[in-house]
């Protein structure tokens, strides 16, 4: 049983460079896209796109919401299941233009990608993200030890942070040529 389709591939391997040429998308998009593709190969059982069916994209879908998170093992949020379908349903999208395959997959095929109207709500639904209130911060600062230099160096980056609002990953490609003391401000 082999598990991929070389044509499959070669398809595969110019939407990838579309995506990094032409959309300039970033390499962590590219990689999420090549996965997505290949968990909708999987549901297929790697059968060659030019045999693209809609039950195939109602299977997927299917497939997808019955699946659980590794790390969790609860089911996949409609965030995640939304983007995969979305990624894959971009790919299908430009598929459908691609000589060879524009006489076998229409545009309207891409829609059978889509979540339902309410999971599609959930899905892109604002969330208060939680977060400490400034007396919270106090109170955590001022039970900080600062008996040794690490510890006085740990407080004075706590300090940093609480009055920049400076992400922690942002803080720490920081230099000392980025604090302008005289104007009392950071640039990032």
């Amino acid at each position: 049983f082999r598990s991929w389709v070389e044509e499959n591939e070669r398809i595969k391997r110019r939407y990838l460079q579309f995506l990094r040429e032409a959309k300039r998308a970033d390499m962590a998009t590219v990689d999420k896209a090549a996965d997505a593709i290949l968990r909708f190969e999987r549901t297929t059982g790697f059968k060659p796109f030019k045999r693209f069916h809609i039950e195939q994209a109602v299977r997927f879908k299917a497939q997808l919401s019955e699946t659980k998170n590794v790390k969790t093992g609860k089911p996949l949020s409609k965030a995640t299941v939304d983007g995969t379908l979305r990624t894959v349903k971009a790919f299908v999208l430009w598929l459908a233009g691609q000589q060879g395959y524009r006489s076998r997959i229409s545009y309207s095929d891409a829609e059978y990608f889509n979540l339902n109207a309410k999971d599609a709500r959930v899905a892109h639904q604002d969330r208060d993200t939680p977060y400490p209130t400034l007396e919270q911060c106090r109170h955590a600062f001022s039970q900080m030890p600062s008996a040794t230099p690490l510890q006085r160096r740990d407080k004075a980056m706590f300090a940093f942070l609480m009055l920049t609002g400076t992400r922690d990953g942002a803080m720490a490609s920081l230099r000392l040529k980025h604090i302008d003391l005289v104007r009392s401000c950071v640039n990032q």
